[in-house]
């Protein structure tokens, strides 16, 4: 196992063929799913190479054909996406690059007639997020990460806010409680964003409507005394 850990991260870095790239990201995620926590040792290496092949392939994604370079964009996904399922709680400090890359432009815009496979394996990847990352340790780099959402465009805002609901659908409401202030005011920044004319986001409908799902799935989670403070909040701002 010791000589296929050294291996990992090195092959990942020195393969450059897209087939040769391809076949070793497909042999990473078979080696993650069998090691599990085996992978360790290695975890923080692995991970860091692993988002920065990722990140390559994502900038040279865009309209390539299966033997360009681009084409690996699948594989990534589906290794950063395994990984994550699989050790994601010990990821805590690879979760800034990670929002950093899933919810970069050209990966939040991906469309299913494009590349549906890369688009499900990023979907899944922030999904597993949410799922495995406990919210006392992902939630705060997510809230912080509207401002580059807002210049990133409309559909990183809406991976964004995807990842949060999916927060949110995963807490208790112990949790829900401790943090739904913080919450509170990052979904009042989005719905304040129809008054700044500096923010140009076409369809901001689609922003708004997804924020106000994400401030009900918070709502459902609270007792009548966290909500009582947050009802008379948004009625100051709706009448302000």
């Amino acid at each position: 196992a010791s000589v296929v850990l050294e291996l990992v991260p090195f092959s990942l870095q020195c393969v450059q063929s897209p087939g040769t790239k391809s076949a070793a990201l497909d042999c990473v995620v078979s080696i993650i799913n069998a090691l599990g926590t085996k992978l360790m040792p290695r975890l923080n290496e692995v991970a860091s190479v692993l988002i920065e092949v990722a990140t390559s392939e994502t900038e040279m994604a865009g309209g390539m054909d299966g033997d360009a370079p681009g084409s690996c964009l699948h594989q990534t996904m589906s290794a950063l996406e395994t990984l994550i399922a699989s050790l994601g709680t010990f990821l805590t400090p690879h979760i800034k690059n990670l929002l950093k890359l899933l919810l970069s432009p050209r990966i939040a815009s991906i469309e299913a007639t494009v590349d549906i496979r890369a688009k499900e394996s990023s979907e899944g990847a922030r999904d597993q997020m949410a799922k495995v990352m406990a919210p006392r340790l992902l939630l705060d780099p997510v809230l912080s990460f509207l401002d580059s959402a807002i210049e990133f465009g409309e559909p990183s805002i809406m991976a964004l806010i995807s990842i949060l609901r999916k927060i949110l659908n995963e807490m208790d409401s112990s949790a829900a409680s401790a943090y739904h202030a913080k919450v509170f005011e990052f979904l009042l920044r989005i719905f304040d964003m129809r008054g700044n004319e500096e923010i140009d986001i076409y369809n901001l409908s689609n922003v708004e409507e997804m924020a106000i799902n994400s401030f009900l799935d918070l709502c459902l989670k609270l007792n009548e005394k966290a909500f009582n403070p947050l009802f008379l909040q948004i009625l100051v701002w709706s009448e302000s």
